[in-house]
């Protein structure tokens, strides 16, 4: 099959789409299942009305010079899960080259997704690039390893490098492992780093009674410029490990971070339940450095704009 774009969302029924007690679901706009060597390149995908992409059991996926773009013609009516791309059961990934304009994760790996390589790319209002979720399912033996996501610039987003992992009564067991996001650019976004084990808006008594299962090892986050947004005040990367016996944080790194805030002032690291620290000065959430940064507000920056770092064409 050869496409140059596809557009798949009409506005007239975006309210329905999205009503949670629907009994249709939304479609994904590309899914491919049981394949090996799949390559896509030179495409636009556009106003999917859930992720643009899932991938699942499969082997060798190579994105390259891909534009995604989910945007709302109406005014108060957002686009909604736009990700760029999901995988499940999938080994040796590769996307090279990819402008997201959307409001979900930018990329996004889920369970058993191992050896992965992420190399030039734009996220704008996005979620972040994100390893997970993971853990939501109670039963399941989730891992994802062998990651590096290089080359990217983060826009008016949530989140720029992102692990998150469940919390809760009924959460499944796994690993994070050999993970490695490098050559960020964060220009306002709210957390330019975050790892969180407390995933999916679990508060603070149940993500102390239920804690996270996911044992998070070996995770480098190295060559972070920018500035985030300020909603954090002066916080700037937040670092939120499990305390529960077998899971937690190991070997988790800071190494050149460059990131500041625009209230002013020291930035600050926040760190809960790392093994060994940063290797950068950090606090943990419930300290009194911690609360002032985060109390702290300022104007918000513009909206960032870049150009692309490679040619786009116009569609």
């Amino acid at each position: 099959m050869f496409f140059t774009s596809i557009d798949c969302r009409r506005e007239t029924d975006t309210g329905r789409i999205l009503d949670p007690d629907n009994e249709y679901l939304r479609p994904v706009l590309f899914f491919a299942e049981h394949i090996d060597n799949l390559h896509v390149e030179g495409i636009l995908m556009k106003n999917s009305p859930v992720w643009h992409n899932f991938i699942v059991d499969s082997t060798n996926i190579f994105y390259e010079d891909v534009i995604i773009s989910a945007q709302s013609n109406r005014a108060g009516v957002e686009p909604k899960n736009g990700d760029f791309f999901n995988s499940l059961n999938v080994d040796h990934i590769r996307i090279n080259r990819v402008w997201v304009d959307s409001d979900d994760d930018c990329f996004s790996p889920k369970t058993n997704s191992t050896d992965i390589h992420v190399d030039t790319m734009y996220c704008n209002n996005s979620h972040g690039q994100s390893i997970g979720s993971l853990g939501q399912y109670e039963g399941e033996y989730v891992i994802v390893k062998d990651v590096v996501i290089e080359n990217v610039w983060m826009l008016n987003g949530n989140n720029g490098a992102r692990i998150k992992v469940w919390a809760g009564e009924n959460v499944a067991e796994g690993f994070v492992d050999n993970i490695t996001f490098r050559n960020f650019y964060s220009a306002n976004d709210d957390w330019p780093i975050f790892l969180d084990s407390c995933y999916f808006n679990v508060n603070a008594e149940t993500c102390r009674k239920f804690p996270s299962k996911m044992k998070v090892s070996n995770v480098l986050f190295e060559n972070f410029e920018g500035y985030s947004s300020g909603v954090r005040g002066r916080a700037v990367a937040r670092v939120s490990c499990s305390p529960a016996e077998g899971a937690g944080c190991e070997n988790v790194k800071f190494v050149n971070f460059n990131v500041t805030s625009p209230c002013g002032g020291p930035s600050v690291i926040i760190c809960d339940g790392v093994e060994g620290g940063l290797g950068v000065d950090c606090v943990p959430f419930d300290s009194p450095e911690a609360k002032a940064a985060l109390a702290d507000r300022c104007t918000n920056p513009e909206k960032a704009k870049i150009e692309a770092p490679w040619p786009v064409r116009d569609y």
